[in-house]
């Protein structure tokens, strides 16, 4: 079996961040896991700072809200067959048609120092 399936690395040695960045289906692996389980389903919560109309609902202000992490991330008017763990979902061409609040696994993505390769 040959364990080295990426010619960049050496078998020997740890990979650099630039080589494990260049891992594309890897990232795609990595954010399809965050889809289905993501760490942070309940701590995801919201201050309302101005009243704000969402649908039918007006919200005062002062009013905390939970975002349902969970629920956002199994809807299958955003994912289609949401249970099933589908890396393609976040390929170049598949990320570009998510709604950006459709992938939250640690609530807004752009305060949490991930690497933007993984933001939708």
């Amino acid at each position: 079996m040959d364990l080295n399936c990426f010619p960049s690395f050496q078998i020997d040695e740890i990979p650099t961040y630039d080589q494990v960045s260049s891992l594309v289906y890897l990232d795609q692996v990595i954010c399809e896991t965050l889809r289905l389980y993501p760490p942070v389903v309940t701590f995801v919560v919201r201050e309302v700072e101005e009243e704000s109309q969402i649908g039918p609902y007006l919200i005062p202000p002062n009013v905390t809200l939970s975002v349902p992490v969970w629920q956002i991330h199994h809807d299958p008017n955003l994912w289609p067959d949401p249970y099933k763990f589908d890396p393609e979902r976040f390929n170049q061409a598949n990320k570009k048609s998510h709604h950006s609040m459709a992938w939250i696994p640690f609530g807004k993505l752009s305060t949490f120092p991930f690497p933007p390769s993984i933001i939708p």
